[in-house]
């Protein structure tokens, strides 16, 4: 006899919370290790301690940053300097902004320059040690950590002038975020335009894919002076050209294999030359130079495979038809297949079509036998 309805639901609910108990995963309960040595508490103390420290560094990093930003402002920072003597005086009569203008933008090419570790290095040495009023030919030797910070802090600079516009003051012309607390590090702020304008969706702007999580679009940017996302990778970021961005953000169009391979095959090209010596180790040399050719030549093929696209298969067809003409055509393979073949048996190399054998020079025998 059924259950009245009251029943059923009543079961029901019991059942239900049952096998949600069941489903509940376990926690374990670890058992953390004691802290009972010095040693222990000495060590979690001084990486507290450093841990700190770097976040305290990375403050006054953005703070001499800025610094040379308001130096600039007021004309202080001497980018004429940058230049060679030829150059400064074709550029004497430019304003700062037009100097700035001609480290980063050809105008012959009309187009951005792509800026990297060497010109930053130039900038920090012949424009931000001299503006500092120091002798840029000793500095290095005499202030060698002063200089590491210096040159780490120049893209930034640079970043900086080019971008003023996009960053994010408050009312009393301070960029940074206020920390409540010692823990929370010093950020610079920078309006959301920046890397919006780049392009608003997420899948085609480099910026966006680098410096942002997909769910934080929209908001504005506020990031420490180091850190994969920091102030210093994206002044880095926006001086590369746009091959090494979509590299960086795993959209260029030479993949990690691609390099590969065609770091392999310049290789060969320069070491076209198998050892065909008979004596001392020439021959051990020989049979090695062949095993690595083959692996190559085995390892390639089974990649073609295992794409299991219709670029691979036909990359295999054309390969194995490329060794058909080669069996067919070169007179000194061919000579030495028929050295090593009795009369008695007769082989053919070349595939056949309808029962007739298929020229190997006439044409693409997949479009021979294709039904498109």
């Amino acid at each position: 006899m059924f259950n009245s309805k009251k029943e059923v639901i009543k079961n029901f609910g019991k059942e239900k919370m049952s096998k949600d108990k069941k489903e509940q995963p376990k926690v374990e309960n670890k058992i953390l290790p004691k802290v009972v040595t010095d040693l222990q508490k000495n060590t979690w103390t001084e990486i507290q301690e450093v841990a700190k420290s770097e976040r305290v560094v990375n403050g006054k990093m953005l703070n001499i940053a800025f610094n040379f930003f308001k130096m600039f402002e007021k004309n202080d920072l001497h980018i004429l300097e940058y230049f060679d003597q030829a150059d400064q005086k074709q550029f004497s009569n430019l304003d700062k902004m037009q100097l700035v203008e001609e480290i980063i933008y050809d105008a012959e090419k009309e187009k951005d320059r792509t800026l990297g570790n060497a010109h930053f290095e130039k900038f920090a040495n012949r424009v931000i040690v001299y503006s500092l009023g120091k002798n840029r030919e000793t500095f290095l030797k005499e202030f060698s950590d002063e200089y590491r910070i210096i040159k780490d802090v120049a893209p930034v600079v640079l970043f900086w002038i080019v971008n003023n516009d996009f960053i994010n003051y408050d009312k009393n012309k301070n960029p940074f975020t206020k920390p409540n607390d010692d823990k929370t590090p010093i950020r610079l702020k920078i309006n959301y335009d920046y890397f919006d304008q780049f392009g608003s969706k997420y899948e085609q702007n480099r910026f966006l894919q680098k410096f942002y999580l997909k769910g934080k679009m929209g908001t504005d940017y506020a990031e420490t002076f180091r850190g994969e996302m920091g102030v210093l990778e994206l002044a880095k970021f926006s001086f590369k050209s746009q091959t090494e961005r979509d590299h960086e953000t795993g959209n260029s169009e030479e993949s990690h294999l691609f390099k590969t391979y065609s770091k392999v095959a310049e290789t060969m090209k320069n070491n076209q030359n198998i050892q065909t010596g008979t004596s001392g180790v020439a021959p051990k040399q020989r049979a090695n130079e062949i095993i690595a050719i083959e692996t190559i030549l085995n390892q390639s093929i089974m990649n073609l495979l295992k794409s299991k696209t219709n670029e691979g298969y036909t990359a295999i067809f054309n390969h194995y038809l490329e060794m058909v003409k080669i069996v067919e055509t070169n007179k000194d393979l061919k000579s030495w297949l028929d050295r090593n073949t009795k009369p008695s048996n007769k082989v053919e190399y070349s595939p056949r079509v309808n029962g007739n054998k298929w020229d190997i020079t006439s044409g693409n025998l997949l479009k021979r036998i294709g039904t498109n």
